[in-house]
């Protein structure tokens, strides 16, 4: 990333770096999902990075988080829509909508046992959940099925 008016590299002068997690509170596969190559960005100074002699770099900073504007918006056992984007061995995915993704733990679903649940849900089912806790911080909310 150049830098309008910044510290210079010593290799790349007026160069920057934002790393993948400094993209967008969301997740994301690639970095051209957010960005594209010679696009210019405004970004958050975080930090100069004295061993590479690179300036740290923050488009995620300029935005709202959406897990502290979840938290304000939700209490604990609210039932709110939400659509499975990813399936583990220990629990489910559920996008609750704005950005904020939700574990469903296995133990959480109808208080059965985790043994043969990852079957049951599939990617892109569509499910009611119930918000179990929200921290409001960037680790997300616990949700059960309901």
């Amino acid at each position: 990333m150049a830098l309008d008016n910044g510290p210079d590299h010593p290799m790349f002068p007026g160069v920057g770096f934002i790393t993948i997690p400094e993209l967008s509170w969301r997740h994301i596969e690639a970095p051209t999902d957010v960005v594209e190559i010679g696009q210019r960005v405004s970004c958050e100074f975080l930090q100069f990075d004295t061993h590479n002699a690179e300036a740290r770099l923050s488009l995620r900073a300029l935005l709202p988080d959406p897990f502290q504007a979840f938290a304000d918006g939700t209490v604990v056992g609210q039932t709110l829509p939400g659509t499975v984007v990813k399936v583990l061995p220990f629990g489910a995915f559920v996008d609750v909508g704005n950005g904020v993704v939700g574990l469903v733990p296995f133990k959480e679903v109808h208080g059965r046992p985790a043994a043969g649940l990852p079957e049951v849900f599939q990617v892109g089912d569509e499910m009611s959940v119930v918000v179990r806790m929200s921290s409001g911080r960037s680790e997300g909310c616990s949700l059960a099925a309901s």
